[in-house]
């Protein structure tokens, strides 16, 4: 249980958190603004493949190999807590799956939703981001290697892995909650936060019961690459787009789309079939009373205006 008004010590602690990730996001952010301005400076020499596959080399660079070590240069010094190991099982990892599929539909939907009403009242629309414009224009393979694989082998280690390690000590509740909010904000994306979030703390409770990070990056990785890799190029093929770079029969491509919709829809029954189970672990984990710390804590909130002045960016420009 969190007492958010009185343990002024957890409040420092999760202000040092967030602003040693928020640290993290501006270095990252300002590194990518500096790479991509050098490499305006010979853009007339850059091809439209090429600059595409510049900025996948720029987002890899950036984030992962220098922005990776550079949180764990911010966190040395911060303990860290060993969690007990244990196997997941595969019925659990099934049922796991399916309810990560659940969570991506009703994130999606409320994302959209949420999405439309910023356009509609602001009168204001996000531009498509660069990721976006990347993952339908490139190769598979790069989207394969960086979004499939390279990205959730990262993010698992900076949001899951490196944050509850830091944070488990002040409660499960609050280290899932953390876990899945800011990684939700990392995407700085309204139609994704909500999928985000909810993933990101699916993934951080999964960690938290077994101790084994690679149960995390093995349900992320089959969630980009389904989203971002294999439906994106069946869409493409299906809709004769010349940029599609795979030859998938069309009666494979029917049948994948069949097997993903269905283990998305089972997904959402099964989350709302486990709808009393969820509030009862949120309610044990004083979900409530985290969230009330999380946003009582001034460091982290150096991290929340950071992620979403790059969010009103992307409606602006």
């Amino acid at each position: 249980m969190i007492h958010c008004d009185s343990n002024l010590k957890e409040k420092r602690f999760f202000s040092e958190i967030g602003t040693k990730y928020g640290l993290f996001f501006l270095f990252v952010t300002i590194l990518q603004i500096g790479m991509v301005a050098i490499a305006s400076l010979r853009k007339d020499l850059i091809t439209e493949e090429y600059r595409l596959i510049l900025a996948y080399l720029i987002l890899i660079f950036s984030t992962y190999v220098i922005g990776y070590p550079f949180l764990r240069y911010l966190l040395r010094k911060i303990p860290k807590e060993r969690i007990e190991q244990a196997d997941l099982g595969i019925s659990r990892f099934i049922k796991g799956l399916f309810c990560m599929f659940g969570i991506l539909l009703i994130g999606l939907v409320l994302g959209q939703v949420t999405n439309n009403i910023i356009n509609s009242v602001l009168n204001m629309s996000a531009s498509s981001s660069s990721t976006l414009e990347m993952i339908v224009s490139i190769n598979p393979i790069y989207t394969a290697v960086t979004v499939g694989i390279l990205g959730p082998v990262f993010e698992e280690l900076i949001f899951r892995k490196k944050l509850i390690d830091c944070t488990i000590k002040y409660g499960e509740g609050v280290a899932i909650l953390s876990s899945g909010i800011m990684f939700g904000l990392f995407h700085t994306s309204v139609t994704q936060f909500f999928y985000a979030t909810g993933m990101g703390m699916l993934w951080a409770y999964i960690y938290i019961k077994t101790g084994r990070i690679r149960y995390s990056i093995i349900y992320h990785i089959i969630n980009n690459f389904t989203v971002s890799v294999l439906t994106v190029e069946i869409a493409k093929q299906l809709d004769g787009l010349e940029h599609s770079n795979m030859s998938i029969p069309m009666v494979i491509c029917f049948t994948l789309i069949t097997i993903f919709v269905s283990f998305v829809f089972i997904g959402l029954f099964c989350v709302i079939g486990n709808t009393k189970k969820i509030l009862q672990i949120m309610k044990r984990y004083d979900f409530k009373g985290a969230f009330h710390f999380l946003m009582t804590s001034p460091g982290m909130w150096f991290y929340y205006v950071l992620c979403f002045l790059m969010l009103i960016e992307g409606y602006v420009k």
